[in-house]
């Protein structure tokens, strides 16, 4: 199993000052037991404005490259209730 935690710094909803934490997991193939997790929140008052705890995708994969080790993919993944909040993630730059 791959494991990787990591943090950024960026937009949420256009407005800077947002930091993402996020954790991914590559627990090998077919991919049905990967999972993801994140949480964002305000930078200066930790204050969080989004949270997805860690779980197995529902449909994707995680994909440690073991031909890039520093080099992560996430494909086609969607966690439970990660629909609500994808238009709000992609404003996380």
């Amino acid at each position: 199993m791959d494991r990787i935690d990591g943090v950024g710094t960026g937009r949420y909803n256009g407005e800077t000052g947002y930091t993402v934490e996020f954790t991914l997991i590559d627990a090998g193939e077919p991919g049905t037991s990967d999972s993801i997790g994140f949480r964002v929140f305000d930078t200066t008052t930790g204050v969080t404005v989004l949270t997805l705890p860690l779980q197995n995708i529902v449909d994707g994969n995680v994909q440690a490259r073991d031909d890039r080790p520093h080099k992560w993919q996430v494909v086609g993944a969607s966690a439970e209730g990660a629909a609500v909040y994808r238009r709000r993630i992609s404003n996380i730059v």
